[in-house]
């Protein structure tokens, strides 16, 4: 039973692994509207403009999200601010960035978000960008969950407590039980008596004499 419990132990914590790396790897709508209504406030402050009502998030896709901004802002400070906005509220994710026109839905400018971590700048940076309305929209990539190394271990684990606890019960049950014996092998001959192992009788031609209990035989004195 020992060895039972900690095989169901191990496998309950590897479902337990499982289940965290999955959920880590899921985006949370809510921390996204937050970051992406962060970075707009960040934007609009840094071109003087601490008043404009910024509209409400929307979501277009699956793992695409975008903010209309209708006011100008300095593209050059938008990878910062939206970079620290999701470190922010935790969203480890990789993106694409494009900065849509509102008319036509035409991209401007756009960056992927390894532009900005490896070089600290993304192209057409400084560049002018037309004054009119704008979305800013980002684009979650897929992320496929990978396998943690320990939920190796915990296979490998299973696989060795298995294996330990199935030896275990059969080591147990073959020390326990005795086998039946053959209807010859009950009937042992000593010279001219006959001893009935199974029926613990002592037989002497036609005379069977019932052995004492402290004269019973059992078959590994033999």
């Amino acid at each position: 039973m020992r060895f039972l419990s900690l095989l169901v132990g191990a496998i309950l914590v590897s479902e337990a692994l499982f289940a965290q790396t999955d959920m880590q790897l899921e985006l949370s709508p809510d921390k996204v509207n937050l970051a992406l209504r962060r970075t707009a406030d960040g934007l609009l402050r840094l071109s003087g403009d601490s008043t404009s009502r910024i509209p409400a998030i929307e979501q277009t896709g699956p793992g695409v999200w975008r903010v209309r901004l209708e006011r100008p802002f300095r593209y050059e400070q938008l990878p910062g601010l939206l970079q620290s906005s999701l470190d922010l509220f935790e969203i480890k994710q990789p993106y694409d960035v494009a900065v849509r026109r509102c008319e036509d839905a035409i991209i401007d400018l756009g960056y992927h978000q390894q532009d900005f971590l490896q070089t600290k700048s993304v192209a057409c940076q400084g560049r002018d960008l037309d004054e009119s309305c704008h979305f800013i929209e980002i684009s979650f990539l897929k992320q496929h969950a990978k396998k943690p190394f320990w939920a190796g271990i915990n296979g490998l684990l299973i696989l060795i407590l298995s294996g330990v606890s199935g030896f275990w019960i059969f080591r147990r049950q073959k020390s326990v039980s005795v086998p039946p014996l053959a209807d010859d092998e009950r009937l042992v001959g000593i010279r001219k008596f006959v001893i009935d192992v199974s029926g613990q009788q002592l037989i002497h031609g036609d005379e069977r004499q019932a052995l004492t209990f402290r004269n019973q035989i059992t078959p590994s004195a033999l």
